[in-house]
């Protein structure tokens, strides 16, 4: 495991909460929980942007590890994955929480 860096301390929230939905989440392991959390906290209106080098530093894991850990939860269904493309060329990846969307406005 490598080193965390921590870029970005100025975010606007007050802490990250892990819903019980992923604690307890049998299908989840512990890396997975939080990445959900920090996925779910990144998740504004538009979207995560967060690229897997952001991942990597904040957890301080290989970008290869972030891959595998986004495309589990895509593929479990926790997550949707999209992107903006200019032709071939990959402009944006937009990272949504599932539950989240379905959860509607509280």
């Amino acid at each position: 495991m490598t080193k965390r860096v921590i870029k970005d301390t100025n975010r606007a929230f007050n802490g990250v909460w892990i819903p019980k939905k992923y604690w307890l989440d049998e299908n989840l392991s512990p890396m997975e929980v939080l990445f959900m959390a920090e996925i779910e906290s990144l998740d504004g209106k538009n979207g995560c942007f967060a690229s897997n080098n952001h991942f990597a530093e904040f957890f301080g894991v290989s970008a290869s590890r972030v891959s595998q850990i986004i495309n589990s939860l895509k593929e479990k269904g926790y997550l949707e994955i999209s992107y903006d493309k200019k032709g071939k060329q990959v402009l944006k990846r937009i990272i949504r929480v599932v539950n989240k969307l379905n959860e509607g406005i509280k």
